[in-house]
């Protein structure tokens, strides 16, 4: 991070990384033609991110173990997009709060709340 680099524009674009890391177009089979039903199996083109996440030998990662990966995770993916969503509703919270109940204990109790409510 470096200035005048905003904190919003560095989470946004810590964000959009880790997303495309994991995203199964770029691990192995992001062969846009091949979805088009334009390229075919054995073309020579192993996708877009094929020449990124391939092992020493060039291997792609093989499609059954994206497929397998994806399913075994995106029922709980959820529960990372609410850890996210936490902090705005509780900054919500906090900015509707009344001065004076702004003590540490009642700011730790509002953190609890929403945490709670929301995941």
């Amino acid at each position: 991070e470096r200035a005048p680099t905003s904190v919003a524009y560095a989470e946004t674009q810590s964000m959009y990384l880790v997303a495309y890391a994991s995203d199964a177009a770029w691990l192995g089979r992001g062969d846009t033609r091949r979805a088009e039903g334009q390229g075919e199996e054995g073309d020579g083109h192993r996708g877009a991110g094929a020449r990124y996440a391939c092992n020493r030998s060039g291997e792609v990662i093989p499609w059954q173990v994206i497929a397998d990966g994806i399913t075994a995770t995106q029922p709980y993916d959820v529960f990372m997009l609410r850890s996210l969503i936490v902090v705005p509703y509780f900054e919500k919270a906090l900015y509707e709060l009344p001065e004076s109940e702004l003590t540490v204990e009642r700011l730790l109790a509002l953190a609890d709340e929403v945490e709670t409510r929301v995941q």
